[in-house]
């Protein structure tokens, strides 16, 4: 796959749900943050392990070519990027739940 190829669907992949997350089946460094946004009921969640595409390299290249950063897991919510660590920050800090309702993830209920 072309690499502005790859990053054009990169990007469509990263806007299509309201969180997407690009990892392996293999990657330790997911498991905490995959946890952690299971614990949220998140409307719309789209997980994409690259090693199990035909061309993981080039993806690999388009989420760098994207965020500026190549390791794995990448969430992106609401279309923005963050690493394994801002996820875990961002729960421990208490602001995940406004994150995931600002980007239409989850739902604060009615009112609120």
């Amino acid at each position: 796959m072309a690499g502005s190829s790859c990053s054009d669907l990169v990007s469509t992949i990263a806007s299509e749900s309201a969180v997407v997350i690009f990892t392996r089946t293999y990657q330790a460094d997911s498991f905490l943050p995959l946890k952690i946004l299971s614990e949220y009921q998140i409307l719309n969640l789209k997980t994409l392990n690259i090693d199990e595409t035909l061309d993981e390299k080039s993806y690999l290249q388009a989420i760098k070519d994207i965020t500026g950063s190549d390791t794995l897991p990448k969430v992106f919510i609401g279309g923005h990027s963050f690493g394994a660590n801002d996820i875990i920050a961002a729960h421990s800090e208490g602001k995940l739940k406004q994150l995931l309702a600002t980007a239409g993830a989850i739902s604060l209920g009615p009112g609120i």
